[in-house]
């Protein structure tokens, strides 16, 4: 079973795959069109810059919380995103058991 985060997380590289080629990706579309809340979110975009997994740009408003967000797909393509995820599940339920 999937954790939520987990599933968040998949939701939010999903949506940024999809929008791939269409320029950066503001957090809050992210957030709106995925129904995941914007301050979890952060969090969550934050461990994926960390990873490589996204990039992220600063906006102009400040208010923008992380600017804005681009797909690293030039780097990971959408599968090694998928196997990556699968993996850290694995590793997450490896973890709980």
């Amino acid at each position: 079973m999937l954790s939520q985060r987990t599933r968040y997380t998949i939701r939010a590289l999903l949506h940024l795959a999809d929008r791939h080629g269409e320029g950066p990706v503001q957090l809050a579309e992210i957030a709106e069109a995925q129904n995941i809340p914007p301050k979890f979110l952060t969090v969550m975009l934050s461990s994926m810059r960390r990873a490589g997994l996204v990039e992220s740009l600063r906006g102009r408003d400040i208010m923008a919380a992380c600017g804005q967000l681009k797909s690293a797909a030039e780097k990971k393509s959408r599968a090694e995103l998928d196997r990556i995820a699968a993996e850290k599940q694995s590793a997450l339920d490896q973890a709980a058991a």
